[in-house]
């Protein structure tokens, strides 16, 4: 649901003679796509706020708004937008995108996002650097494979973006540097599903304004550079599944992190210990480094989690995943002060001793897995229900 400032949610438009440039994109639009929609079909005429989806600014006859946005379509309507927007999300189109559209420099918000099934592209992106009001990109499934690797200064010129999201775009190759950044309005990033072969983007390292970084599944390799955990905003961190990024994991987390709620590392290379230093993410939730090459023990710090507030590291801990490494050692004790701990996941690793007697008082979990480790001795008396967790060990 939009704001209910935006009329154009609604089919209404105002009673403004919209601008020849706007008209003439629209056109420029609807020409170069294949497929229908009841609200395209309907643009006729000279007068383009009086079309269907378009809304114009009353004394400009600018055009602020579009919504072509298909309401059987399961993704979820972005909120709190109040204006100046173009919906575009599986409404059956394929084909090119026309540069035209860049004439539209009021828009604020451009929304792509499709499904395996079309077949929507653009051979460029320099017709973006033209919206100029922009705050809110998102793509998904629109075929870039075309705009080589540019598109990071096409975006570096849209100094009110907030939001970038790219998903299965199609873009390969190298991520661009930067000798100076505009774009430091960004506040989240999520660039997934691509095959870029690249170094980590080390510019992301001068957007203060960062909250939430999603460069999952990209086959970026090398070092994540030092320098994100001292990102003052920085609460979301997920570059899982590259294969390939690698360096110390005790080294990358020697930042502060101080907002830090979710650090995904899983399925890349990262190697040495897990560093006693976690402790001191208060704000931690979520971590997941499984399928890495971590060796070493688990942490040993009882005595400073007695001394954790009610707003400490471990006990707002639900997500614990370190499957698939070579941790060794046994389990320890905290493990089982994370009161609100759901998941925990140990699978394949070299852990060994006794599973301790408080393991069985876990109350909120809905998945642990110990299995394929030398875990041995008897079992809490309570722990029949994970049972199956524990293939491989000897009890």
């Amino acid at each position: 649901m939009f704001d209910n400032r935006d009329l154009a949610c609604k089919g209404e438009t105002n009673l403004g003679n919209c601008l020849r440039v706007g008209r003439e994109a629209l056109l420029d639009f609807k020409n170069g796509l294949n497929g229908s929609i009841n609200l395209i079909s309907s643009w006729k005429g000279g007068n383009c706020c009086h079309w269907k989806g378009i809304r114009c600014e009353n004394n400009t006859g600018a055009v602020i708004s579009i919504n072509l946005h298909n309401p059987y379509s399961h993704e979820k309507a972005y909120e709190k937008w109040s204006s100046m927007k173009f919906t575009l999300s599986n409404c059956g189109f394929n084909g090119a995108i026309p540069p035209n559209l860049g004439n539209l420099s009021n828009l604020q918000y451009l929304d792509l996002t499709f499904d395996e099934s079309y077949d929507l592209f653009a051979n460029d992106v320099e017709w973006m650097t033209s919206l100029v009001s922009l705050k809110h990109l998102r793509m998904k499934h629109v075929n870039l494979a075309k705009v080589g690797s540019h598109w990071v200064e096409a975006l570096n010129k849209l100094p009110l973006l907030k939001e970038l999201h790219l998903i299965n775009c199609h873009l390969y190759g190298r991520i661009s540097t930067l000798s100076s950044i505009n774009f430091t309005s960004l506040s989240v990033i999520i660039i997934s599903g691509h095959s870029f072969h690249s170094k980590f983007p080390i510019w992301v390292l001068n957007l203060s304004s960062l909250v939430s970084l999603n460069l999952r599944n990209n086959h970026l390799y090398g070092q994540i550079p030092p320098g994100l955990g001292e990102l003052p905003n920085l609460q979301y961190l997920d570059p899982s599944r590259n294969n390939y990024l690698t360096g110390s994991f005790s080294q990358l987390l020697s930042g502060s992190w101080k907002k830090i709620e979710v650090l995904n590392f899983a399925s890349n290379k990262f190697l040495g210990i897990i560093p006693g230093s976690i402790q001191s993410f208060f704000n931690l939730r979520y971590l997941d480094e499984g399928d890495n090459s971590l060796t070493g023990s688990l942490p040993e710090f009882s005595k400073e989690i007695k001394n954790c507030t009610s707003e400490g590291l471990l006990l707002d801990m639900d997500y614990l995943g370190l499957s698939n490494n070579q941790l060794v050692g046994r389990l320890p004790e905290w493990l089982s002060q994370l009161e609100v701990l759901t998941h925990l996941d140990l699978f394949n690793n070299m852990l060994q001793g006794r599973i301790p007697a408080s393991f069985g008082t876990f109350r909120n979990f809905k998945y642990m897995e110990l299995g394929w480790n030398e875990l041995n001795g008897s079992l809490p008396a309570s722990f029949g229900c994970f049972w199956e967790s524990l293939e491989w060990n000897s009890f």
